[in-house]
């Protein structure tokens, strides 16, 4: 009886953390569309791969209509635009998923003046846009050296004989192609306890204990790299990586709970 009656409690809980989060990020919705310095793309669907594809769509359209308005011009869409700038908010419905993608017009009248229509940073991997639920400044970035400017490849160490031992989690994680599927793999892993914590690449604190998920201006991964600060192994050929070997990627971080 005592124990019905605590996981009763216990849901209730749950139940009412959830509906307060959900309430505030429909707040935070309410406040960017008040605002004239905001473009951004809401849809609903049944998965959210699908919301979040048909927002970014969404959002395109407005960009390319403001990019018109103020003369800003370009050959083909920087898609760059939505893995460094905009950020992403997910609610929770019944049967469905509602997906909002925004950026702020400061940040995109930066990127669309410069011609080559990349970032001005010449940082090896930049702040990629945030998983759901987890809007970051993406202003600070890690500093580098200006040698790499040109993007000059960094040449591995020798390959270390110690074997490797696999680990189930990364081997799932691995098996992911796209940014977008990301949320919905980490996210179970993170509330399972799994995941200790993760974030976008500028938010990492513990280089050190933080393994990457590297991916590119179309939300392709490119790489999975080990533990480490600039040189780290690259988990799926074993072989000795560099961040500055992806300049212009974005990046996740994430702590493995048990990595003993």
């Amino acid at each position: 009886m005592i124990k019905s009656a605590l996981w009763i409690i216990m849901f209730v809980i749950l139940s009412s953390t959830t509906a307060l989060a959900q309430e505030n990020n429909k707040r935070k919705i309410d406040a960017v569309k008040k605002r004239n310095t905001y473009l951004y793309g809401d849809a609903t669907r049944q998965t959210e791969r699908n919301a979040v594809r048909l927002a970014c769509d969404l959002l395109k359209n407005e960009i390319k209509d403001w990019s018109i308005k103020n003369n800003l011009s370009y050959q083909k869409f920087p898609e760059a635009i939505f893995t460094q700038y905009a950020d992403t908010i997910i609610i929770e419905k019944k049967n469905h998923i509602r997906a909002f993608v925004y950026i702020k017009i400061k940040d995109l009248s930066a990127f669309l003046s410069n011609d080559s229509c990349t970032p001005k940073s010449v940082n090896p991997i930049v702040a990629p846009t945030s998983l759901p639920h987890k809007p970051v400044n993406t202003k600070t970035k890690p500093k580098v050296q200006t040698s790499l400017s040109q993007g000059t490849r960094v040449p591995p160490k020798q390959k270390s004989t110690v074997a490797k031992r696999s680990n189930p989690v990364l081997d799932h994680l691995m098996t992911i192609n796209s940014f977008y599927d990301l949320k919905s793999v980490i996210t179970p892993l993170h509330n399972q306890g799994v995941i200790r914590s993760y974030g976008k690449y500028s938010t990492m604190k513990e280089p050190a204990e933080c393994y990457l998920i590297v991916y590119d201006a179309n939300g392709y991964i490119k790489a999975f790299l080990g533990k480490g600060h600039d040189t780290r192994e690259n988990l799926k050929t074993h072989q000795p990586d560099n961040v500055r070997n992806y300049i212009g990627c974005g990046a996740i971080w994430f702590i493995l709970a048990d990595d003993n």
